[in-house]
């Protein structure tokens, strides 16, 4: 059920295909039809990485997306510390559709994850607690709620996400991948 503050266009699931695997994820729409899927790669390896894997200018270490056209997803260090911010760019060839910042604030569990998707900038909360995920994506102008992501089993042996937005599926696609590959 969405909540009540949220009129969605769309509804989507990601579902982890494989208990063993946790690289690939298929997305679904309402009805249970596979309609996408999401491929982390073997090794990940950012845009601006000292240590370097994968050649320079190489998009073998980039997350694949398959949702509404072929999508990519790569991502590079804006600081380094102890822990990292980061960024996250979802890629239609080369040009740059959408960007997710992870910044990690001092004396905070929870990092301050923003969405930039043209003239929308939209902030990530987690709303659920540590047994059941649960996030929510609000626009920064005026607090309107774009998107609603839940796990609905207490007890899962693969991870699935219920997904209610207001965005275009590719966005979505990127904000599973961030939430995903950073395992939150």
């Amino acid at each position: 059920m969405p909540p009540p503050n949220l009129q969605p266009r769309r509804t989507l699931q990601l579902v982890q295909p494989s208990m063993w695997s946790g690289f690939r994820y298929t997305f679904l729409d309402a009805g249970g039809t596979p309609i996408g899927h999401l491929a982390h790669p073997n090794l990940g390896q950012a845009r601006n990485a000292r240590l370097k894997f994968h050649p320079t200018g190489s998009s073998a270490g980039d997350i694949r997306l398959q949702l509404d056209g072929e999508h990519r997803v790569d991502f590079e260090y804006l600081s380094r510390g102890w822990v990292n911010d980061i960024r996250f760019r979802l890629l239609q060839g080369e040009e740059v559709l959408a960007h997710m910042d992870i910044h990690h604030l001092k004396g905070r569990r929870w990092p301050d994850i923003t969405l930039q998707h043209g003239p929308l900038q939209a902030q990530l909360l987690r709303t659920g607690r540590w047994w059941r995920s649960a996030f929510e994506l609000r626009d920064v102008a005026n607090g309107r709620l774009v998107l609603h992501m839940q796990e609905p089993a207490l007890i899962a042996l693969r991870r699935r996400y219920h997904i209610e937005h207001d965005l275009p599926r590719p966005v979505v696609g990127l904000l599973c991948a961030v939430i995903t590959s950073l395992r939150l």
